[in-house]
């Protein structure tokens, strides 16, 4: 039997604020580690599961998991409004498992208000069964891995899944009664053309009727077997100039279709957008359960241990507490706060809320980082200011990331910068429910879709970022 993870030093503190504040986080998720198959590119925390037992033995860790927290904020205010089971492949679990586990969750903790409840799903793993199980237990959102339609670009990537088995999964979806679902798709696949991908993106938002589209640029992992095999020149990569054009491609089409992009890589119709992935961008409060699960929570980031067994041990009932599986954390500081609002804000349509940064972290963006970043960005034309926000332009989309690093390296000096700023103190909130309503006001650890810089916006950016 496996010894109790021992407590890293800062739980005790994370347990003390806790049990003061006594306040739920927003948003709920749940990972289940286990798929059929690891994808040759992936380097999510994931396993290929070998003994059915081992499904059974996650589901009831993850359930004592959530007791621990149950019992440490019994009484507490509010409770989540969203929640995520991601993984991994939730779906390997059979139909009496999917449903122990969410009507387990929803017995421990808070869940009676939710807004939102979503599931991912590999196509080669969903049954009728499964899905009427997981809407009777009160999941109404499912998020496909679709990928691609195109069968060579689904071998290409080691799919466990066929394009026609996707296809059935959205009828499977409807069938069993499900208003709302996500269908992924992955851009810049080896071998992967203009004309493959249009039709792919053509027949989710015709034939298959999709309402929300997430769509990935294909990224190298060091730990994969996808980054080996390109280091060997096994695997030919889409260069950045090809990438940039496939970006393109996929926010006009998906834009002519009604699916306006509200974040860097998801797309939607109005009132379609992911509220639980809304609430990471708006540095909303969230608890993670499960093995490497992260969460943002009272002014702290901490994530459990990432190996499974490792995991069941640390919540095994017996002497764990809530903490007791945590493997990483730390006390976020101002500036780290701060740069988090810029990393995460920009990433969305809405932006950054101008009057939220000064409110809830003490100082105006343009005190926070040097003015004539802003300027020389906002002359390049990758932002756009107003007395509300700060957003990237179509042109800073296909930058999103290198925008906010070239904000975030212009930061100026600020008195108690590096001192920890607990949520509820004088500067605010920050896990209140905060951010417009995205159907309203719009223009939103996977894959990014940042796109590839073109030269002039690279020298735009190192240009701003050494003024």
């Amino acid at each position: 039997m496996s010894e109790p993870q021992r407590p890293h030093p800062l739980v005790r503190s994370l347990v003390e604020s806790l049990s003061s504040r006594r306040r739920w986080p927003r948003g709920l998720y749940v990972h289940v580690p286990y798929c059929v198959a690891k994808c040759p590119y992936c380097d999510f925390n994931s396993y290929a599961f070998s003994d059915p037992g081992q499904l059974d033995e996650m589901v009831e860790a993850i359930l004592q998991e959530a007791e621990q927290w149950a019992a440490l904020l019994e009484g507490g205010r509010g409770g989540f409004r969203t929640l995520f089971v991601g993984g991994g492949t939730p779906t390997v679990l059979r139909p009496a498992q999917l449903r122990r586990l969410v009507v387990g969750l929803r017995e421990r903790l808070p869940l009676s208000d939710l807004e939102e409840a979503t599931i991912e799903a590999n196509p080669g793993t969903l049954t009728l069964e499964k899905l009427e199980a997981l809407r009777e237990a009160g999941i109404d959102r499912v998020s496909v891995g679709v990928q691609s339609l195109q069968p060579d670009e689904l071998r290409r990537l080691g799919r466990i899944h066929t394009a026609e088995q996707a296809v059935r999964s959205v009828a499977m979806i409807r069938r069993a009664g499900f208003a709302r679902f996500n269908l992924d798709v992955m851009v810049a696949i080896p071998g992967q053309t203009a004309e493959s991908l249009r039709h792919t993106l053509d027949r989710l938002v015709g034939e298959l009727g999709a309402r929300h589209v997430s769509a990935y640029v294909l990224t190298l992992e060091e730990s994969t077997p996808f980054f080996e095999a390109w280091r060997r020149g096994e695997l030919p990569m889409a260069d950045e100039e090809t990438q940039a054009r496939m970006v393109e491609l996929v926010v006009s089409r998906l834009a002519g279709a009604g699916l306006e992009r509200y974040e860097v890589s998801n797309f939607a119709r109005p009132g379609e957008e992911s509220k639980h992935n809304l609430g990471y961008w708006r540095h909303q409060t969230y608890l993670g359960l499960g093995p490497g699960a992260h969460s943002f929570w009272a002014g702290f980031r901490f994530a459990s241990v990432r190996a499974p067994a490792a995991y069941v041990g640390a919540v095994r009932p017996g002497g764990a507490t809530a903490g007791s599986a945590v493997g990483f954390i730390e006390r976020l500081c101002l500036r780290q706060w701060m740069d988090e609002r810029i990393l995460l804000g920009l990433r969305i349509a809405e932006g950054v809320d101008r009057e939220r940064f000064a409110r809830e972290l003490g100082y105006p963006l343009e005190e926070a980082y040097d003015p004539r970043v802003w300027d020389r960005l906002e002359a390049g034309g990758l932002i756009r200011r107003d007395g509300r926000t700060v957003r990237l332009t179509d042109r800073g989309f296909l930058v999103a990331d290198a925008v906010a690093v070239a904000i975030t390296a212009s930061a100026r000096p600020l008195p108690g910068e590096a001192e920890p700023l607990l949520q509820g103190e004088a500067q605010g909130e920050p896990d209140e429910d905060v951010g417009a309503d995205p159907a309203a006001g719009a223009d939103q650890p996977e894959s990014q879709f940042t796109g590839a810089p073109h030269a002039a916006v690279e020298a735009d950016l190192v240009a701003a970022a050494h003024p």
